[in-house]
């Protein structure tokens, strides 16, 4: 079963869970059903609505790169985080 969007849900497209992703997949930051400090960390991090990330290893933790950044998260929150698949450049 799916967990139900929250009041803190960021984004509007559907997209998959960012543990989905290969290493080496790319994907644009769709929604986050995560607690309002853990979408305020993100956020200063550089995971915004729409950025365009990296899985660089999936796991715990998982590491993506924004930009020229990687940056780890717990596999807890990177199965809260919807994504949308992009395609490699």
């Amino acid at each position: 079963m799916e967990p139900q969007p929250d009041e803190n849900r960021q984004g509007s497209e559907a997209g998959i869970r960012l543990v989905q992703l290969g290493r080496g997949d790319r994907g644009r930051m769709a929604a986050a059903e995560l607690e309002r400090d853990e979408c305020q960390l993100l956020h200063a991090l550089g995971l915004t609505d729409r950025c365009l990330l990296k899985v660089c290893k999936q796991g715990d933790p998982c590491i993506v790169q924004v930009r020229a950044t990687r940056i780890g998260i717990s596999q807890r929150l990177a199965e809260r985080i919807l994504v949308v698949p992009a395609e490699s450049e």
